[in-house]
């Protein structure tokens, strides 16, 4: 999906929620509307101040196309799962919003394994449709 596919698929009232935590938090959680996103792209290189990494605290100051590089995996999403919780995204309406964890699965001859990150995607309906409304990179080691 390219830059305009990604702009199209964010929910147009609400914009989405981005977080470097393994979870969402209103307080820690930077929202970006369409224009937001527009105007990033056009300076690529201003850095955003995502908060602090797990185990040491370090500062975490990444563009946002490094950002969204870091979300993703260069190896096929293997498994797609509904998740019974929205890792705390507050969801006006609970019925209205689906959250998805995507995984990679490294298959190697030698060995299959699942990998130590997943993308957590949350979606809400909006006129008919369903937008993004969250993001955030799940994972399981510091």
């Amino acid at each position: 999906m390219g830059i305009d596919g990604f702009l199209n698929s964010i929910h147009p009232k609400k914009g989405v929620r981005m977080t470097w935590n393994t979870y969402f938090d209103v307080r820690g959680d930077i929202l970006f509307t369409r224009s937001d996103i527009k105007r990033y792209i056009k300076n690529p290189s201003k850095k955003i101040f995502w908060g602090y990494t797990d185990g040491k605290g370090d500062e975490v100051y990444l563009n946002l196309r490094d950002y969204m590089l870091k979300l993703t995996k260069p190896i096929d999403i293997n498994r797609v799962e509904e998740l019974t919780n929205l890792k705390r995204f507050n969801c006006s309406l609970k019925h209205q919003c689906k959250g998805y964890e995507l995984f990679w699965i490294n298959e190697k001859p030698e060995k299959t394994y699942q990998d130590w990150q997943g993308l957590v995607v949350i979606v809400e309906k909006y006129q008919g449709k369903w937008y993004v409304v969250g993001l955030l990179r799940d994972r399981w080691t510091i």
